[in-house]
C-alpha cells in the first residue's frame, strides 16, 4: 500500500512507456540466451544424434540443421553466429542501461523538486522542530543517492526477472523432473533468503538513524567551528565526533555483511543444484541414449549458469530495495506530513498600504507547550507613521515583524492591513511591499549585484546600482576588486558588518516598498557604522511606513511614537519624552543606556 501511494509509483506510472520498453528489451535480451544455449548443442553433435526428437523443440531443429556440416564447419559456424548474437545482446543491455538511467534520473529530479517545493511551503514552525542537516541530508543523501539507486535497483530487477521467467521455461522443456528439483532447493534457499531479509531491512534502518545523526553531528561542527575554538573544545568535539564514526561504520558493517550473505547462499545453492543435475544424469543414464543424456545435462548446466546470476541479481537487488525502504518511508513520510504544515495562502493581491496596520487582540506562542510570546496584543500603526518598538529581550518585539510578515499566524486575534486580514492576501505580493533589514542579514556567496538584486531578479543593473547608492554602498563597492560582481563569501563573511548592513538596506529598497521594518538592523555595529546607517535610514524613510526595533533608544527617539513591550504585554505607548516621564519600564531602559554610554 505504501508503495502504490508514494511518489515513486506516481512516477513510474507516468514513466510506463519507458518500463514498456525495458520489458521489451529484456525479452530480446532473454530470447538471445535461449538462442546462444541452443547454439552450444550443436558442439557436442553426434551422428546418432543428428535427427534426436528427444532433445526438446526448437533446440532439436537447431542440431537437425547442423548435423548436415563436418564437426569443423559446425564449430566455425557457432562461433560465428556466438559473436553475432553477443554483439546484438551488446546493444541492447546498452539500451537496458539507458533506460534504467532514465527512470534512476527522472526520480532523482522529481523527489528533489517536489521535497525542495515541499520545503519552500512549510511553516517556519516546522523549521524549529526540526535539525538543519536533516533536510540537508534529505535532498542530498537520500533522494539523490538512496532513491535513485532504489529506482535502478528495480529497472534492474525487471531484466532479471524476465530472463529468469525464460530460462525457467526452457529448463522445463530439457527435463521437467530435473526442473522441479532445483525449484525445491531453491525454495529451500529462499526460506533462508526471507528470514535474511528481514534482517537486512532492520539493520538498514538501524544504519538510516545513524547516518542521520552522524550528518547532524558534521553540520554543528562546520556551523559552529568558531564558538568551538573560542572555548577550546576540539579535543571533545573530535571525541564525540569519533564516537558517531564508530556507530556509524558499526551499522554500515552488519547492513553490508547481512546484504553480502545472499552471494554465498545463492553459489551454494547453485552448486547443490549442478550436484543434483549430476547425480540424477547418472541415474537416469541408463533410461536413455547418452549421446543425448549428454547433450541434455550440458544444455541443462548451461542455462543453469545464466539463471543462477538473474536469480543472484534478483536477490541482491531484493536485499538492497529492502534496505532503502526506511528511505522510501521517510521521504513519504515528510511529503504527506508537510501537507498539513504549510501555512494557508490566501488570492487576494497587496497593492500597498492605504489606511493602517491593525494587531488587535493577538496572543502567538511557538508551540502548543510553549508560553506566549505575546498576549492579547493591540494596537495601530497610521499609513506614513514612524514607530518604534522596545522591550527588553524576549518580550515579544520581532515576533511582531515575524507575524506581520506572515511566517506564523496567531492563535487568537486578527492582523489586518486596511481591514482586511493578513490571511486574505496572496503572501508574496504582502511581502513585496515590505522592505526588512534584520539585525542577523543573509547574504549569499555570491556577488554583491547578485545580494542585491534578489529581492527582485527583474531589475536591471542600473535600477541595482540605483538602490546602493540610495543605501550608501555604492561607494564601497566601487572600491572592490571586481565592483558589483565581488564575490562576498558566504553570508558575507569577506565584508564588514556595516558593509553588509548597506547592502541589505539597498536589497530592503529595491522594490521601493511601502513598509520598512529595521529589526535590531544596527545592534551589531560599531558606533561609527551605526552613524552610517542610521543616517542611511532616515534618508530611505521618507514618506514611508517604518517600523523599528530597536535596543538602542537612541534608534528610536525621533519615532512618531514608541510602543513598549514587556513581558508579551504592550506596556504603553508614545513619543519618547511623555514615555520618560510616566513610563517606569522605559525609563529603565534608557537610563541603562545613558549609563553604558558613559
Amino acid at each position: 500500500m505504501l508503495f502504490k501511494k508514494s511518489k515513486l509509483f506516481q512516477i513510474f506510472k507516468k514513466e510506463c512507456l519507458v518500463l514498456m520498453q525495458l520489458v521489451l528489451v529484456s525479452t530480446l535480451v532473454s530470447i538471445l540466451e535461449g538462442v546462444g544455449i541452443a547454439v552450444f548443442l550443436p558442439i557436442l553433435q553426434t551422428q546418432g544424434t543428428a535427427n534426436s526428437l528427444q532433445i526438446p523443440f526448437p533446440f532439436n531443429q537447431v542440431v537437425a540443421f547442423f548435423a548436415q556440416f563436418s564437426f569443423e564447419r559446425r564449430i566455425l559456424w557457432v562461433a560465428l553466429i556466438l559473436v553475432l548474437i553477443n554483439l546484438i545482446k551488446f546493444f541492447l543491455m546498452y539500451c537496458v542501461i539507458l533506460l534504467s538511467l532514465v527512470i534512476r534520473t527522472r526520480v532523482i529530479e522529481t523527489y528533489s523538486v517536489v521535497c525542495m517545493q515541499r520545503l519552500m511551503e512549510l511553516r517556519m514552525g516546522f523549521y524549529n522542530k526540526k535539525h538543519m542537516a536533516d533536510f540537508q541530508n534529505m535532498i542530498k543523501n537520500k533522494i539523490e543517492f538512496h532513491m535513485g539507486l532504489f529506482a535502478e535497483l528495480i529497472c534492474n530487477v525487471i531484466p532479471a526477472f524476465v530472463t529468469t521467467i525464460f530460462l525457467m521455461a526452457v529448463l522445463f522443456l530439457f527435463s521437467w523432473q530435473i526442473t522441479l528439483v532445483s525449484l525445491g532447493i531453491l525454495s529451500i534457499a529462499s526460506v533462508a533468503l526471507s528470514i535474511l531479509s528481514k534482517k537486512i531491512r532492520k539493520l538498514g534502518e538501524q544504519y538510516f538513524v545513524e547516518e542521520a545523526r552522524f550528518n547532524k553531528v558534521i553540520f554543528d561542527i562546520i556551523h559552529g567551528m568558531k564558538t568551538i575554538r573560542l572555548f577550546n573544545m576540539q579535543g571533545k568535539m573530535l571525541k564525540d565526533f569519533q564516537v558517531h564514526v564508530g556507530q556509524i561504520v558499526s551499522a554500515y558493517t552488519r547492513s553490508s555483511i547481512a546484504n553480502k550473505l545472499i552471494g554465498p547462499v545463492f553459489e551454494l545453492t547453485g552448486v547443490l543444484m549442478l550436484a543434483f543435475i549430476m547425480i540424477l544424469g547418472a541415474l537416469w543414464s541408463g533410461h536413455f541414449n547418452k549421446d543425448t543424456m549428454l547433450m541434455t545435462i550440458f544444455a541443462f548446466i548451461v542455462v543453469l549458469a545464466r539463471l543462477v546470476p538473474a536469480l543472484k541479481q534478483l536477490n541482491n537487488a531484493r536485499g538492497a530495495i529492502l534496505t532503502r525502504i526506511p528511505v522510501l518511508t521517510d521521504i513519504e513520510r515528510f511529503l504527506e506530513t508537510t501537507v498539513y504544515e504549510r501555512l494557508p495562502e490566501g488570492k487576494g493581491s497587496f497593492h500597498g498600504l492605504k489606511d493602517k496596520i491593525e494587531f488587535k487582540n493577538v496572543t502567538f506562542s511557538y508551540g502548543q507547550e510553549n508560553q506566549a510570546v505575546l498576549q492579547n496584543v493591540s494596537f495601530e500603526i497610521k499609513k506614513g507613521e514612524k514607530i518604534g518598538v522596545v522591550g527588553i529581550s524576549g518580550s515579544g518585539k520581532s515576533t511582531i515583524i515575524e507575524l506581520l510578515l506572515r511566517f506564523y499566524d496567531p492563535q487568537q486575534g486578527m492582523i489586518s492591513i486596511d481591514g482586511v486580514d493578513l490571511k486574505e492576501f496572496d503572501v508574496r505580493f504582502l511581502r513585496q511591499s515590505v522592505g526588512v533589514v534584520a539585525q542577523d542579514t543573509f547574504l549569499f556567496g555570491n556577488s554583491v549585484l547578485a545580494n542585491i538584486a534578489f529581492s527582485n531578479v527583474q531589475m536591471t543593473d542600473d535600477q541595482v546600482m540605483a538602490a546602493a547608492r540610495l543605501a550608501h554602498a555604492d561607494e564601497f563597492i566601487q572600491k572592490m576588486p571586481s565592483g558589483y560582481q565581488t564575490i562576498i563569501g558566504d553570508r558575507g563573511v569577506l565584508i564588514s558588518g556595516g558593509q553588509r548592513q548597506r547592502i541589505a538596506i539597498a536589497r530592503a529598497i529595491l522594490n521601493n516598498p511601502d513598509i520598512l521594518i529595521f529589526d535590531e538592523a544596527t545592534s551589531a555595529l560599531d558606533a561609527s557604522s551605526e552613524r552610517i546607517v542610521q543616517e542611511t535610514f532616515e534618508e530611505i524613510s521618507a514618506g514611508k511606513t517604518v517600523i523599528t526595533i530597536s535596543h538602542r533608544l537612541s534608534t528610536i527617539i525621533k519615532s512618531d511614537r514608541i510602543i513598549v513591550i514587556h513581558q508579551g504585554r504592550i506596556w504603553d505607548v508614545g513619543h519618547h519624552q511623555a514615555l520618560l516621564e510616566r513610563c517606569e519600564i522605559y525609563r529603565e531602559l534608557f537610563g541603562l543606556q545613558v549609563i553604558s554610554h558613559k
